[in-house]
């Protein structure tokens, strides 16, 4: 019994101090704020005729204290607000300040400590707004409401803008918003003051493994956000891809993934690999050689002319084909004649300024490289329709490097590591690209900046996704040495293999007058 009374006297005495401690901390700043008013008013703080402003309740917070404040009738929120770099300095701690209009009184959050969980985001947002002014006339800034804590990488909120500001001020400063928080997603929309909000407090780990990901044979998977969201390039909505990196970014690591993820989905019925390697070769695509959906690989500029050559009269081919079965495109044409569909062609092209010629005309492959940029050209900008997409590659980006032409119909950009501000501007029209760590990128889409990072994959996983591919007697395209461009090619499994097919049909799909006895399209 005496062990229990002493255990709780121990007990009370330790609260005693606890609240003593806290209420002496609490004394301190109230005298402390006398102090202030009194300098700034010239009279007695008490004095009850003192127009100041006067500590109306004080609240015990975890972080510290909220005070209430009351403005008096000859001050406005403004003149308190003015002296909040004061107030902090004289009290020794961060003040968040609110303004109550309903009954003129002012709200202020002490923070003695840094607080936890939801009120540490809310204490880092609004010093953050305040360092880079991003504050009203009415002391108003964007507001985080409707905090969700999420388990795997942080929080999800809405951010409330108030008029005064806008969304631009908010993109302007996407950067600073990551480096304090770690990574911020904010879902920009028109014409709304409430923006969805992913807050990454957990980024996606480095040994966060590949998995593969559904896609349609016109989509290509390039990784994943740091809030666990698979993202995927609609070449439908987005056509054509810049990819740009410099050395060790990561550049080529992302590219082979989402290609092996294409072959591991489609088969080549579906969907087919051009490469032009026309640069020093690297050897990267050579594990894709023996698959069934890659139809050929360039590694001259001879026969990257072929290979363009050959893509652009698919394009007059597929033309044809739409028109006579009155489609306008190859989601209409595969939509209605399901029996016969048309594979999506993917060229996939290492070094896009390798095939720019030498503007001093001194190049010895002048004449050559620009009959490639003139196809290359045609392809990108009528591709589309046609289901014929570019997925183009450049480590060092300047205005030089990509015809401009060119540049603006590639729809998606994709920016790892730059090496300079210039660089990133090119690719992604803003120098965010600068600080990317390793295997992280931004993704560009129809005016969408998302941040993503490629899981951890190697050569073994990709070995594991195209080996149902191989074929070891699988033939690439070979040109002919006469082949001097001025006809198509004969096509490996489109027109040729069309007729085939609908030779075997049930006779639902007619194609009298479209093709020759050979099956070459009647152009």
């Amino acid at each position: 019994m005496i062990l229990e009374t002493l255990g709780a006297i121990t007990i009370l005495t330790g609260l005693y101090n606890i609240y003593k401690i806290q209420n002496y901390e609490l004394v301190e700043l109230k005298n402390k704020w006398k102090d202030i008013m009194e300098a700034l008013e010239g009279e007695p703080y008490n004095n009850i005729k003192t127009q100041t402003f006067r500590i109306t309740n004080t609240i015990k917070k975890e972080y510290g204290y909220d005070f209430i404040v009351n403005i008096p009738v000859k001050y406005s929120y403004k003149n308190l607000e003015d002296k909040l770099q004061l107030l902090e300095n004289a009290l020794g701690c961060d003040i968040k300040m609110n303004w109550n209009k309903k009954d003129s009184s002012a709200y202020l959050r002490l923070y003695k400590k840094q607080p936890e969980g939801i009120d540490l985001i809310q204490y880092k947002w609004n010093k953050v707004m305040k360092q880079k002014n991003l504050i009203t006339l009415f002391n108003e800034t964007y507001k985080l409401t409707n905090l969700i804590v999420q388990k795997k990488y942080g929080y999800d909120c809405e951010i409330e803008i108030p008029d005064g500001l806008s969304q631009s001020q908010l993109k302007d400063n996407q950067e600073f918003l990551d480096n304090a928080f770690g990574y911020v997603y904010i879902d920009y929309k028109s014409f709304t003051n409430k923006l969805s909000t992913k807050i990454v407090t957990e980024p996606l780990p480095d040994n966060y493994k590949f998995e593969p990901v559904k896609t349609k044979p016109y989509q290509f998977y390039v990784g994943t956000t740091h809030y666990y969201s698979n993202v995927v390039v609609d070449m439908s909505v987005d056509p054509h891809i810049l990819l740009s990196g410099s050395t060790n970014s990561g550049k080529s690591i992302l590219l082979k993934m989402a290609i092996a993820n294409q072959i591991y989905q489609h088969t080549e019925e579906e969907i087919e690999f051009y490469f032009i390697e026309t640069a020093e070769k690297t050897n990267d695509f050579d594990d894709f050689l023996k698959c069934k959906q890659v139809k050929a690989f360039a590694y001259n500029y001879n026969y990257a002319y072929k290979t363009l050559n050959y893509i652009n009269n698919q394009i007059k081919t597929r033309s044809k084909i739409f028109s006579k079965y009155k489609t306008k495109n190859i989601y209409e044409y595969n939509k209605k004649i399901k029996n016969c569909t048309l594979p999506f062609i993917n060229l996939v092209i290492e070094e896009i300024p390798s095939l720019m010629p030498d503007t001093e005309k001194t190049d010895l492959d002048y004449i050559i490289k620009t009959k490639c940029i003139r196809l290359l050209n045609t392809i990108v900008s009528q591709g589309r329709f046609a289901g014929i997409y570019i997925i183009g590659t450049v480590q060092r980006s300047d205005k030089e490097s990509i015809k401009p032409t060119i540049k603006s119909n590639l729809n998606t950009r994709i920016a790892l590591k730059q090496n300079n501000e210039a660089s990133s501007l090119v690719v992604i029209d803003c120098g965010d690209a600068v600080s990317l760590p390793p295997r992280e990128a931004i993704v560009l889409t129809s005016g969408n900046y998302t941040k993503i990072k490629t899981p951890y994959i190697d050569d073994k996983v990709i070995y594991n996704l195209i080996k149902n591919s191989i074929d070891k007697k699988h033939k690439l395209m070979t040109f002919n040495n006469s082949y001097q461009g001025t006809e198509a090619i004969p096509p490996i499994n489109n027109v040729t293999d069309i007729t085939k097919k609908m030779n075997k049909s049930k006779g639902d799909v007619c194609i009298d007058g479209l093709f020759d006895e050979k099956g070459r399209i009647n152009l």
